[in-house]
């Protein structure tokens, strides 16, 4: 059987099209985190990402700016074949300026930025850590413990506390 001109055109658009459009369907986003959002003014963070459905030989473009907004780093940032990347933000000479600095990733195939914040303290301040995730669970373990002996005690023949 053979095929028209107008089948093989079409066939060979769908065969060759996904290759040009990874975000047909919207799939395409960029994950940024760090291990920290604090640090110091001499100290440097590395920014972590996951990049899904992007086009792979295109890098990721990151934008750092300071807590005034001026640009400090545009470093293009490919990724591996997982859609891995890593970017160590070390500190403009001498140091970091205190406040909020944002990192944003950008890809031609995202729709919007991704943006990722961390602060930058004085060198000689302290930071008083908030009670998180951590604290919920010593707190529920000190709780569930308290349970369990209490119940134990009753089983021993000892009186409740």
């Amino acid at each position: 059987m053979l095929l028209n001109t107008t089948t093989c055109i079409v066939m060979a658009m769908l065969l060759i099209l996904p290759l040009f459009s990874m975000n047909a369907f919207g799939l395409a986003s960029i994950e940024l985190k760090s291990y920290s959002t604090s640090i110091d003014q001499k100290g440097s963070i590395l920014v972590i990402g996951k990049a899904n459905g992007l086009t792979p030989h295109i890098p990721v473009k990151l934008t750092i700016t300071d807590p005034s907004g001026k640009l400090i780093y545009t470093p293009n940032v490919p990724f591996d074949g997982d859609g891995n990347f890593k970017y160590h933000i070390q500190p403009t000479l001498p140091q970091f300026s205190t406040g909020t600095y944002t990192v944003e990733a950008t890809h031609s195939d995202l729709e919007a930025p991704v943006l990722l914040q961390f602060d930058v303290y004085p060198v000689g301040a302290t930071i008083i850590p908030e009670f998180g995730p951590i604290v919920m669970v010593i707190l529920v373990m000190s709780i569930a413990g308290i349970v369990f002996m209490t119940g134990r005690y009753k089983v021993l023949g000892f009186q409740k506390i």
